[in-house]
């Protein structure tokens, strides 16, 4: 209900602000006047470059702009729409093009889901534009990479629009395999994957759509990025073949001194360049440098987290102070105390006290706690929200799990900055459920560790779902699956318990919550594995085994261990040969490595090898399966003595 109401009212203060719009159709004789910011103008398309050449994006000028993609020489985006509606009249109609200004950049920035540094190398390109209709002048700014494509509109900062919708549409080449998400609110449908002319007309999808590219020419990642003030987006398919953006969550919107988000088309020619990608967060606002002067607080962890198990145990006070033992024992420095902590007093200032009394708790321990609030209990009215934070503060929460948000109107892009900045003023770290799709905003504010945005394992631990994700979702960041359960039998989903420890590694969350119950990990077979496991790399790379839909292969390396996995979905078991190839050539490595058990999918095998660079390793797999390893340098890995419970 309090959706709906908060709906209207965004509605009716989005049309009283629309009376101040200035962007208005001009008189015919106004319109003729020259202009001289526009004597040179553009008749013929336009072709930009990336800096090697393997991309080529074209504008095109005419009765309507329009623009078009190249990979290797192959269309990729056939000639599309672009532009923003307002006032029922569209901006890059009867528009004409100045010739853009250009400049190549270098750079790079600390990133953690998947590396240690991320690259930034692009060309940039601003085109100068005029609405002769209404005189408008905005600029549209395209950037180049060597994996990418993006596009946006800027307009000055005294231009007033009521936004209708945007005509921005992408024609892909419909010889494509398409992978998409059929839930645009919280990505946590099961994802879907089918020939691009089979996807049933008008269908609503997330913005973070996948192709398999015809005649092994790669792969492609439609998305948005650097939401500001703005709307976010789903994809509408059309009979046609186009994707159309779609406010599916808006209806018009008032924009003062706009700059739309990125429409960003990712592209490479292997799965290990896709997933590591860049592009998102390099077209996302680079960190306030006062704000995040000093980055200390921020750490990223693993977490134990009641919730799953037992929800209505962890709603007790005394659980979650078992916890706090549970994580020091594991070698976790977090705790994540789920929505029951408001119950444990009538009113939220004596909730605080009861909560303190776990923070105290876990201080002795040794471990910090992240506390639960739902955005509908608050968070989304600005004073609340800052007294919300400062008894964090005073309580010594260490981080916020913000849940229930499921939206993406503007007021809700807004939300989510808006908790950012105030929590980073307050060295607060954030992770967000029940969010929107990720569009860079964890390079932007640091102290946001991951988002949920994913049909996790609350869900099921579905093999033929697991085998997708880590190319569609996970090409845009990290997500908090809640991996590594396997005492909830009806969320197996036939996924074996090898499958279910290599999610641990396939799957990247800087806040690594693991979902299973601690005291079934101390003693179990894989608790040196969690033990060691990290929740940041320095370094990921995607294996020649793996194929979309069928067998996700990953090595990730943190300092000097690598560890590795692969998972299947259900079909027929697998051989995989696995190549170490991607070890230090110049070590030897000890390996702990956990395979299938035929017949028992409750079971795995793990045994210690000695491995160098050389090695290939012949690992067989059952239906759903999977396989993980660790592997460090040779008299490295630990071997404590412990009960194994399997």
């Amino acid at each position: 209900m309090w959706r709906e109401t908060g709906r209207w009212l965004y509605d009716k203060n989005a049309k009283i602000k629309g009376l101040r719009a200035n962007v208005k159709r001009c008189s015919p004789k106004s319109a003729c006047l020259p202009d001289p910011d526009f004597k040179t103008v553009l008749s013929e398309a336009y072709t930009m470059n990336s800096p090697e050449g393997n991309i080529s994006a074209t504008l095109i000028p005419g009765s309507s702009l329009s623009w078009s993609v190249s990979f290797n020489g192959i269309p990729v985006i056939e000639p599309s729409a672009l532009g923003i509606v307002t006032g029922g009249m569209k901006l890059s109609e009867d528009a004409v093009l100045a010739p853009p200004r250009s400049e190549e950049y270098h750079g790079t920035f600390p990133e953690r889901d998947k590396k240690s540094e991320a690259s930034d190398i692009h060309r940039k390109f601003i085109f100068p534009v005029k609405h002769i209709p209404t005189g408008l002048k905005y600029t549209l700014e395209f950037r180049i990479w060597n994996d990418g494509v993006g596009f946006r509109f800027v307009f000055s900062d005294d231009t007033k629009m009521l936004v209708d919708s945007e005509a921005t549409t992408f024609r892909v080449n419909r010889d494509s395999v398409c992978i998409y998400q059929p839930d645009a609110k919280k990505l946590q449908g099961k994802s879907l994957k089918t020939r691009t002319p089979d996807i049933p007309d008008g269908t609503l999808m997330a913005f973070m759509t996948a192709f398999i590219l015809p005649d092994n020419a790669g792969y492609c990642l439609l998305t948005e990025s650097n939401l500001n003030n703005y709307p976010g987006a789903a994809l509408r398919y059309k009979p046609d073949g186009e994707f159309s953006i779609d406010f599916w969550d808006s209806g018009k919107f008032f924009a003062k001194g706009c700059k739309s988000p990125w429409r960003l088309v990712i592209l490479s020619p292997t799965l290990n360049g896709f997933v590591n990608s860049d592009v998102v967060k390099c077209s996302a606002d680079p960190p306030d440098e006062k704000l995040f002067a000093d980055t200390s607080w921020i750490r990223p962890g693993k977490a134990v987290w009641s919730y799953f198990i037992d929800r209505e145990a962890s709603i007790d006070y005394n659980t979650e102070i078992s916890f706090n033992a549970y994580a020091q024992r594991l070698g976790f420095p977090y705790s994540v105390v789920d929505h029951g902590w408001r119950r444990w007093a009538k009113t939220e200032p004596g909730a605080f006290k009861r909560l303190r009394g776990v923070v105290e708790d876990a201080e002795k321990h040794g471990i910090g706690v992240w506390a639960w609030k739902a955005s509908t209990m608050g968070p989304l009215w600005p004073r609340y929200r800052r007294w919300f934070l400062d008894k964090c503060v005073e309580c010594g929460v260490k981080g916020v799990k913000m849940d229930l948000i499921e939206s993406e109107t503007q007021v809700a892009i807004n939300f989510y900055r808006g908790f950012l900045e105030e929590a980073a003023k307050r060295h607060i770290m954030v992770i967000y459920h029940n969010p929107n799709k990720p569009t860079g905003l964890s390079r932007t504010y640091p102290n946001l560790l991951t988002r949920e945005a994913i049909r996790g394992i609350q869900s099921n631990c579905d093999p033929d779902d697991n085998v997708l994700l880590p190319f569609t979702r996970f090409s845009a960041g990290g997500a908090d699956y809640t991996p590594y359960c396997f005492s909830v039998e009806k969320r197996n989903g036939g996924a074996t318990l090898a499958h279910k420890l290599a999610n641990t590694v396939v799957y990247n969350s800087a806040l690594l919550t693991i979902s299973e119950h601690p005291e079934n990990i101390v003693g179990h077979i894989s608790e040196s594995f969690i033990r060691a496991l990290p929740s940041v790399w320095d370094e990921t790379l995607v294996l020649e085994p793996s194929e979309i839909g069928r067998l996700a292969v990953f090595a990730r390396r943190t300092g000097e261990a690598w560890f590795a996995a692969g998972q299947q979905g259900s079909g027929e078991g697998e051989n995989i040969p696995l190549s170490l190839g991607f070890l230090n050539r110049h070590t030897c490595y000890s390996c702990e490595l956990f395979t299938d058990v035929p017949g028992n999918p409750e079971c795995m095998n793990r045994e210690e090898l000695e491995v160098s660079y050389e090695t290939v390793l012949n690992i067989k797999t059952c239906s759903g399966g999977g396989f993980a390893m660790r592997l460090v340098p040779k008299g490295q890995l630990d071997n404590n003595s412990m009960e194994v419970k399997i």
